[in-house]
């Protein structure tokens, strides 16, 4: 197990716990409502929706900006060990999501206003 680095926020050590079902239910259903946060953009490698880093530490998405971007990685990294199911759930979704729109094609309107010309 790799060793644990300790992460402050305001004095309060950042300790990831594993997400109740609910507080994972309610991060599936906002994934796709929602912009990609400074936080994942950070660290794309690792499928863990910011809100849910959050929620697993107790602080307000907000307050996560407050870390140091050097940190971002290893908190998520830290979420996502406590957390495996969420990550493979978020990266089954992402691959259903691409494999319907591989299989949609090319937009229909889309295709019509290029043949036009």
């Amino acid at each position: 197990m790799p060793e644990i680095t300790k992460i402050e926020l305001n004095g309060k050590q950042l300790i990831p716990r594993e997400l109740t079902v609910r507080e994972v239910e309610a991060v599936m259903e906002s994934l796709g409502n929602e912009n990609l946060h400074i936080l994942e953009s950070m660290c794309p490698d690792i499928p863990i929706p910011a809100s849910a880093v959050a929620t697993s530490v107790g602080v307000e998405l907000e307050d996560l900006k407050d870390i140091l971007p050097s940190q971002v990685p290893e908190l998520f990294r830290q979420v996502k060990e406590k957390n495996s199911f969420l990550a493979q759930a978020v990266e089954n979704l992402a691959g259903i999501a691409s494999k319907m729109l591989a299989d949609q094609g090319p937009d229909s309107t889309t295709s019509a206003a290029l043949s036009a010309d």
